[in-house]
């Protein structure tokens, strides 16, 4: 018999397409294959472990980084948030006002995102 061993999402995947949603497909693959153990405790826990579950626990908000970088708003601050978060998530960075600030600078004076 070929089994065929299911990947685990990575922590980003898990953080962007929610617990919830991770949990629904392993049930409907549990039903379709009707093999495996359940994978529930183990995608839970690695939830429970992210550094940040959603963009609200970031350390800075976008009015934040507006005021503290000088910048005028517009769309590109959700891109900037969106990849402060992979940085929080992937352990790159923690999820501290300074940091994130500092590396928005960077992030911001590296590719003129306006």
């Amino acid at each position: 018999m070929n089994r065929r061993v299911e990947r685990m999402p990575t922590d980003v995947e898990l953080f962007y397409e929610g617990l919830v949603n991770h949990l629904t497909a392993e049930n409907v693959h549990r039903a379709m294959t009707a093999q495996g153990r359940s994978r529930h405790k183990e995608l839970v826990k690695r939830f429970n472990q992210l550094p940040i579950q959603s963009l609200r626990d970031l350390a800075i908000t976008p009015t934040q980084m507006i005021k503290e970088l000088h910048v005028k708003p517009g769309p590109w601050i959700q891109r900037l948030l969106h990849t402060l978060a992979v940085f929080v998530i992937n352990k790159e960075i923690v999820n501290d006002k300074k940091l994130l600030l500092h590396k928005a600078r960077e992030l911001y004076d590296e590719t003129s995102i306006t």
